[in-house]
């Protein structure tokens, strides 16, 4: 087994827009901004694990448009394995992202590209995955490609389920930690037992199948992050101690 990180997700451009606040239903409202940037969480989390030193390879998908190179820069600077990224015959995977002047956001994704990361395109990288030290995943790719990634994982497995997509509770419970923010956590919950969390507290608590605290650090935004583990211990952090 290699000591390499390897991320297997999205890959996306993302249209990034300011505004004073968010639209109603049926409002338009002007904003500002306008600029394309790399993101994706996969590409994302897979330039932060390199930038910290890590030997990352990426395991995804791009299409054959002009937008495939914005979203490649941020990896290609920061020395990311692309070899087992597919160009497939497809837009590339785009996001809107708007930030208010609060600083809460709202996020409309559009997988184009991505939606090729299945169980067909994993398998094809299987021996990558296999031999990874840590694997990443996260919510923004198909399930069956998910699921597959969490079987064929030997290491240790990190599972971002970002957004909250129907998979099969062994991938959730297989991972080392679970993350996820405070809306994704009462829907995490949900998948794995049947049932929503008690008392309108975010976050989600377990086991993963290897006995490990299934560990749910759940960011809320403006108010902070609180944050449980499988122990059932609970902190709750400053916005100011995130920055």
């Amino acid at each position: 087994m290699s000591n390499r990180i390897v991320v297997v997700g999205s890959i996306n451009a993302d249209l990034m827009i300011r505004v004073a606040r968010h639209p109603r239903p049926g409002e338009t409202l002007p904003g500002r901004g306008g600029l394309l940037a790399p993101g994706g969480k996969g590409a994302n989390q897979a330039v932060a694990a390199a930038l910290l030193g890590a030997q990352v390879t990426l395991v995804g998908a791009i299409g054959n448009d002009n937008n495939a190179q914005i979203a490649l820069r941020l990896l290609q600077a920061a020395g990311v394995d692309l070899s087992a990224v597919d160009q497939v015959t497809a837009a590339t995977g785009l996001a809107v992202v708007a930030v208010d002047d609060r600083g809460e956001n709202s996020i409309i994704v559009i997988a184009g590209a991505n939606a090729a990361v299945d169980a067909e395109l994993v398998r094809r990288h299987a021996g990558t995955i296999a031999d990874a030290a840590i694997v990443v995943l996260q919510g923004e790719t198909p399930r069956a490609g998910i699921e597959l990634a969490a079987r064929l994982c030997r290491g240790r497995l990190i599972f971002n389920l970002a957004p909250v997509i129907e998979v099969a509770p062994e991938a959730l419970l297989r991972a080392d930690p679970l993350v996820v923010n405070r809306h994704e956590g009462g829907l995490a919950l949900r998948l794995l037992t049947g049932s929503p969390p008690g008392n309108g507290e975010p976050g989600c608590c377990g086991q993963t199948a290897a006995g490990h605290p299934a560990y749910a650090p759940a960011a809320v935004g403006q108010d902070g992050q609180h944050a449980e583990s499988g122990d059932r211990k609970s902190t709750r952090l400053n916005s100011s101690h995130l920055r």
